[in-house]
């Protein structure tokens, strides 16, 4: 049972009387204030010591071995993410091809569409001609209608001329 501070102060005053008060104090100082049978033994240690490390080793492999579920479940997810990216790469391959098919159409239409445009340009270039000939031509015919027009006149002055003064024209 352990000792009460009450009993502990009794006993130092009791031994105080009997071998004075400092080597009194010292010893009282060098009894602990509890039973002897809660003081722990080399044994007590040693056992200890073995449940400890018995308790760790468990504990350790307790952890390795979710540590290893952990790995499995980790290899399992890579391996979903690689099959993943291989279907991503094989869709993206194809989606390039199709681009690829779609990009050669594109470049024959622009070919075709250049083509008709050089087509157009000539055709332009051709109307313009035209356009210049027949402005010439009407230019050409104002001309000649304009002379014509004035070889009327003064062939209708001749003759209206020369029957006027043949008297052909009163009489």
């Amino acid at each position: 049972m352990a000792m009460s501070e009450t009993m502990r102060l009794k006993i130092l005053d009791k031994l105080a009387s009997m071998i004075g008060e400092e080597e009194a104090t010292q010893l009282m100082e060098n009894v602990p204030p509890f039973d002897w049978h809660e003081i722990a033994t080399k044994d007590d240690l040693a056992a200890l010591k073995e449940w400890a490390e018995a308790k760790f080793d468990a504990q350790s492999a307790s952890i390795a071995a979710e540590f290893t579920n952990v790995r499995g479940e980790i290899a399992k997810v890579e391996g979903n993410l690689s099959k993943e990216i291989g279907e991503l790469h094989q869709l993206i391959g194809r989606q390039s091809e199709k681009i690829g098919e779609q990009s050669e159409k594109f470049g024959e239409q622009s070919e075709k569409f250049g083509e008709q445009s050089e087509r157009f340009g000539e055709q332009s270039e051709r109307f313009g001609e035209l356009r210049q000939q027949i402005g010439e031509m009407q230019s050409t015919m104002a001309d000649q209608g304009r002379a014509n027009f004035r070889w009327m006149v003064a062939t209708v002055v001749s003759v209206v001329g020369a029957a006027v003064g043949s008297g052909i024209w009163l009489g």
